[in-house]
């Protein structure tokens, strides 16, 4: 029975794998450097005219590869609409339902992650610098001897707020409306910040993907509360 119970969980933990890789990719270490992921909107050279060719392109003239539905576009705020347009000729494969989807299962992993600590699965899913500061507020806690724990009580409807296309760079930032509890303990289990209450709050992650890589991934590269 021991074995089965070892093959079961290896079974199942192939299958998380598996899933995540195909809703946001998984790292393998070919990346963008961290300064072209940081700011993939600044010139290299620092002139004006480079940032000027930087800006958001029409992408390869050619037809879209499916059209969209009433259902899917209601899931896109008006103006990313467009930007959505430019991704989908760029990466054909870009399915503006699927990726919220996806979005969704990562932004649990992550606050999950976060929680718990796991540095592992953050540096799957975040850019460099994004990680560190993640891994600044981790550390700050495991020093001060806290705990933290974060319960998501529900999701509303993942939505894309913005899409651009920069060069051959998607970036897509989904509006995360969640009702959730959040608390932090010290070493003696006294509550220090957050509480058992449940709080609304407004996220908006922007995810990055380089549409002429053949790496899947989509990677967490800013966040910011919204209203």
């Amino acid at each position: 029975m021991e074995y089965l119970d070892i093959l079961f969980f290896a079974l199942v933990a192939v299958f998380v794998a598996l899933r995540l890789r195909g809703v946001l990719g998984t790292r393998t270490g070919h990346e963008r450097p961290p300064e072209e992921t940081r700011n993939p909107l600044s010139p290299r050279s620092g002139d004006p005219k480079a940032a000027e060719a930087g800006a958001q392109q029409p992408g390869p003239a050619r037809v879209l590869p499916f059209p969209m539905s009433e259902k899917v576009m209601s899931l896109i705020d008006q103006p990313a609409l467009e930007g959505v347009e430019y991704i989908r000729r760029a990466d054909r494969n870009f399915d503006p339902k699927g990726f919220l989807e996806g979005a969704q299962q990562a932004f649990e992993m992550i606050l999950d992650a976060f929680a718990r600590g796991d540095r592992q699965t953050l540096a799957m899913l975040l850019s460099p610098q994004v990680l560190a500061g993640f891994n600044q507020a981790i550390e700050a806690r495991e020093q001060a001897g806290e705990t933290h724990s974060t319960r998501i009580v529900s999701v509303r409807e993942p939505r894309i707020a913005e899409a651009r296309l920069v060069g051959s760079m998607a970036q897509v930032t989904v509006r995360f409306s969640t009702t959730q509890i959040n608390q932090t303990l010290d070493a003696e289990g006294r509550v220090v910040a957050g509480g058992a209450e449940e709080i609304d709050l407004i996220d908006l992650w922007t995810f990055e993907r380089d549409t002429r890589s053949s790496d899947p991934n989509w990677i967490l590269t800013a966040t910011r509360s919204g209203e």
